[in-house]
């Protein structure tokens, strides 16, 4: 819904995309079992494989194609995730890249996206994200 709302000019990144969070409360589903895991506190993470990454972008992508807003996609290629940066077990591009084509394809001219050689923690993705919005 979030991607949805009103008509708000917004510049959006896939954040966190790369994984999905689980406690003792709220436990892995068995299709995920032996994927890759990174353990803090309580919580652990799971990394998003090629199929899960496909089904966000199209879901993500018919919700930005509904805005009638302003609307720009800046993506940061090498990594979503303080877990998905190089030398860090979630790092993935192909993975991450699975999501950015699928986007692109079902987002078509509606939508531009931009990709960004940095990581989505780095000063220069934020400084991507304020020359965006000033777009």
């Amino acid at each position: 819904m979030r991607l949805e709302a009103g008509g708000v000019p917004r510049v959006v990144a896939p954040g966190g995309l790369d994984n999905a969070a689980f406690t003792p409360s709220c436990p892995m589903p068995d299709l995920l079992k032996g994927r890759k895991v990174c353990h803090y506190d309580v919580r652990f993470c799971v990394r998003m494989g090629p199929q899960e990454m496909r089904a966000f972008a199209r879901i993500v992508g018919e919700k930005l194609r509904k805005v009638k807003a302003p609307t720009y996609v800046l993506v940061p290629r090498r990594g979503w995730s303080e877990f998905d940066r190089e030398g860090v077990e979630f790092f993935d591009p192909q993975a991450d890249q699975v999501f950015v084509d699928e986007l692109k394809k079902v987002l078509g001219d509606a939508v531009p996206v931009e990709e960004m050689d940095v990581h989505i923690s780095d000063a220069a993705f934020a400084r991507g994200l304020w020359k965006s919005w000033m777009r």
